[in-house]
């Protein structure tokens, strides 16, 4: 909800969802094994299989999903995200598997909880796991068209 209310999104009537996971695997998944393969272990998953995606803001082709949604690192052609680096939340662990730092599943803002995040420049696994943080601190979310 957060993606589809967000001003600087395109206004095309498309509908967003972030490339976030939870630790419980009911709301999103990605994949439950690493670097899945089958479209079967996704939930809700924010990207779409077999799919090429640019970024809204210059259109360069930032990656080319595979038969379960994810892509393997080496075929990130660009970054998320053009200029400045900034951190955004994922829940992911490098191989597209769920973490436990997930802030509570997203419903905490305590420095007691963690969140897994990715880096906006990196093009290598750094782009959905970079680091852990505590969820008291600001990070944004990627949100990609449906």
């Amino acid at each position: 909800s957060k993606c589809n209310a967000d001003p600087n999104k395109p206004n095309d009537g498309s509908t967003y969802k972030a490339i976030v996971v939870d630790n419980s695997g009911i709301q999103r998944r990605a994949c439950t094994s690493g670097n899945c393969t089958n479209v079967a272990e996704n939930i809700d998953w924010a990207l779409r299989v077999n799919t090429i995606y640019v970024r809204s803001s210059d259109s360069a082709t930032i990656l080319t999903t595979n038969t379960a949604g994810i892509f393997i690192f080496g075929t990130l052609t660009n970054a998320f995200k053009s200029g400045a680096q900034v951190q955004f939340w994922t829940g992911l662990r490098s191989d597209w598997q769920s973490s436990s730092n997930d802030c509570n599943d997203w419903s905490s803002s305590s420095s007691g909880n963690n969140g897994r995040y990715g880096l906006s420049d990196a093009t290598d696994s750094n782009a959905i796991r970079s680091g852990t943080t505590t969820c008291d601190n600001t990070a944004f979310l990627f949100c990609a068209e449906q």
